[in-house]
């Protein structure tokens, strides 16, 4: 979807740019929420239900859409 919305070259820099700030790839999706929520990373790249469960939780965090693509984000606050 990244591809899609800013284009082959665009979007492959985009891609190699977030992959070299990553700190780590987890073994399942529930490891981004908890490793953000514990404030072991600032950000991390997320399936919306497991953002919106931490902020419906109270966990210190906030979630956004992006504007071009279907890739959300949350951030600890």
């Amino acid at each position: 979807m990244i591809l899609q919305a800013y284009g082959w070259e665009k979007g492959w820099g985009l891609l190699l740019q977030m992959g070299g700030n990553m700190g780590a790839i987890t073994e399942r999706s529930v490891g981004v929420p908890e490793a953000v929520v514990s404030g072991q990373y600032g950000v991390g790249v997320v399936i919306d239900f497991f953002g919106l469960s931490a902020i419906a939780s109270g966990q210190p965090v906030d979630f956004a859409y992006p504007s071009l693509t279907s890739v959300s984000r949350l951030r600890w606050r």
